[in-house]
């Protein structure tokens, strides 16, 4: 076995140690602000766990990713991606396809101690039949290159969810604030491989406030047809239906079971 094989087998393991870390934390591996170099490619594999912090018990969003990008001139790169949902009783619901392109403003030598400014536009499209949603993203991203290995970043996410191609309502988007770091685990050499790690901790909706409330309301089954197409315009936002009202009365179902609602009482305001 001569050493150049040797050094592949090594950065191998070193990427799937420093992976499995960071498997089950609240993160992501994120590309950082950078482009590639003109004809630089690049192959890349992620994961995502998201959760609802205000309802500890609740199950979390969880997908896994492999992407890939190449560099198309100095401060431009595309990228290609495929996210699969394995969360718990999803059933794949959130599988996804993206394609984006990236444009590096400033610092396009990636010098230490300058900032790099970035935007990229971003499109999704959410392929599963109930919800058959396309999403729309503007993400900015600002770095901040402490050596030529590591390099911090904020990010600032912007996404619209439409049923056609190009959304036709700019209200409601999903904003994302995030702070994350990318990280070469070797030093880079021309013409080799730098396996690179990233992380980014952030939150969904970060400009909005108050309380959270969940609405319960009834619904014709005639109006199916209205419901799914609500839900596939408005993903943050779905109706869930919890029963149904029939001649003994109704009904609370959770999961394979029934809730007995004789025992059930809400909440009293004037106790």
């Amino acid at each position: 076995m001569n050493s150049k094989t040797v050094n592949t087998i090594r950065d191998f393991l070193l990427v799937c140690g420093a992976a499995s870390f960071f498997v089950g934390c609240i993160a992501s591996t994120h590309r950082g602000p950078n482009t590639l170099a003109p004809k630089q490619t690049s192959l890349g594999a992620s994961y995502l766990k998201a959760k609802n912090l205000e309802e500890s018990d609740s199950e979390p969003v969880q997908l896994v990713a492999l992407d890939a990008r190449i560099g198309l001139e100095k401060g431009v790169d595309a990228g290609i991606a495929h996210t699969w949902d394995i969360s718990k009783n999803n059933e794949n619901a959130f599988a996804t396809v993206w394609g984006d392109i990236k444009f590096q403003v400033s610092n396009k030598e990636n010098k230490s101690g300058r900032p790099i400014f970035s935007f990229a536009i971003q499109k999704g499209y959410i392929y599963d039949e109930e919800i058959d949603t396309h999403i729309t993203s503007i993400p900015l991203m600002l770095g901040f290159p402490v050596n030529e290995n590591v390099t911090p970043f904020l990010l600032y996410k912007h996404e619209l969810f439409s049923e056609g191609f190009i959304p036709e309502i700019l209200e409601g988007p999903r904003r994302t604030f995030a702070l994350g770091v990318e990280m070469n685990l070797r030093k880079p050499e021309s013409g080799k491989w730098t396996p690179k790690m990233g992380i980014c901790l952030g939150r969904f909706n970060a400009l909005e406030g108050g309380d959270d409330y969940q609405i319960c309301c009834t619904v014709a089954p005639r109006c199916r047809a209205e419901i799914e197409r609500w839900n596939r315009e408005h993903p943050d936002c779905r109706l869930t239906p919890i029963g149904e009202i029939t001649d003994k009365g109704y009904s609370l179902r959770d999961g394979d079971h029934l809730v007995d609602l004789a025992q059930r009482h809400g909440y009293r305001h004037f106790d």
